[in-house]
Order: structure tokens, then C-alpha cells, then sequence
């Protein structure tokens, strides 16, 4: 009998003026070529930014249902959707 265990933490605020960010849906997750994002419906000017494990913007664009990542280097990205400068929702992505 093979059994899962995982462990779900939530990021509370530190502080009063922090606000909380969704979850960014994506997939395939690890991605190889093309990555599918659920982005919200929203008519503001959204994008999407990669991060390093390190903190360091690796790609920046405008925010598209589909997204080549053939160009990624292989890792670990914060993946982060921004609303007008606004962090909205993140992610982690496995680039294979």
C-alpha cells in the first residue's frame, strides 16, 4: 500500500498593509516547451516575471495564456504575475 504525505503551508501577511497572493495556475508543471497559465479575466496591463531561486528576474513579458519557454534553462523559477506593478499571484515552475 503505497501512501502520499504533504505538508500545505500558507503564507499569513507580516504586516497590515501586505496583501495576500494567489496562487498562479499552471501547467504541465515540471514544462519542457509551452506553458499553459490560467491568467484572471482582467482587462489591466498584467506580466509575468521568472525568477531565480536567488531572487534575480530572469524573463520578463507581457502576461499570454501561452508562454514558449524553450529558452529556459533547466531549474527552479518563482514564477510571478504582476497587475499594474502589483504582485497578484505566484507560482513555482520546474523547467526540464
Amino acid at each position: 500500500d503505497f501512501q502520499t504525505t504533504v505538508d500545505i503551508f500558507v503564507e499569513e501577511p507580516s504586516s497590515a498593509n501586505e496583501v495576500s497572493v494567489a496562487r498562479l495556475e499552471t501547467m504541465p508543471n515540471p514544462v519542457m516547451d509551452e506553458l499553459v497559465i490560467n491568467l484572471p479575466q482582467s482587462n489591466a496591463d498584467l506580466s509575468l516575471n521568472f525568477y531565480s531561486l536567488t531572487g534575480t528576474l530572469v524573463r520578463s513579458q507581457a502576461a499570454q495564456g501561452t508562454v514558449n519557454v524553450q529558452a529556459l534553462p533547466q531549474g527552479l523559477y518563482l514564477l510571478q504575475l504582476e497587475e499594474n506593478g502589483t504582485v497578484i499571484a505566484r507560482t513555482k515552475l520546474l523547467k526540464q
